[in-house]
């Protein structure tokens, strides 16, 4: 493939902004949950259930939590 006349390499990724640069307002617990919910690998990602019952949620009030 390398051969080939119009080959370009795709550059490699490395992320070097964190979710606190991204998201500056958003909590410690509410950052925990979005980077466990962007896992691109299903088998890995955390689960709408799971996410439901983060500690993230635990921090707002009734009114939001339940309705």
């Amino acid at each position: 493939m390398t051969q080939l006349p119009d080959y370009k390499p795709f550059p490699k990724y490395h992320p070097t902004t964190s979710f606190a640069q991204v998201v500056p307002k958003l909590s410690c617990k509410g950052r925990d949950l979005l980077q466990k919910l962007l896992i691109c690998n299903p088998a890995i990602r955390m689960s709408a259930d799971h996410a439901m019952q983060h500690p993230y949620f635990s921090d707002l009030p009734p009114s939001i939590r339940n309705g």
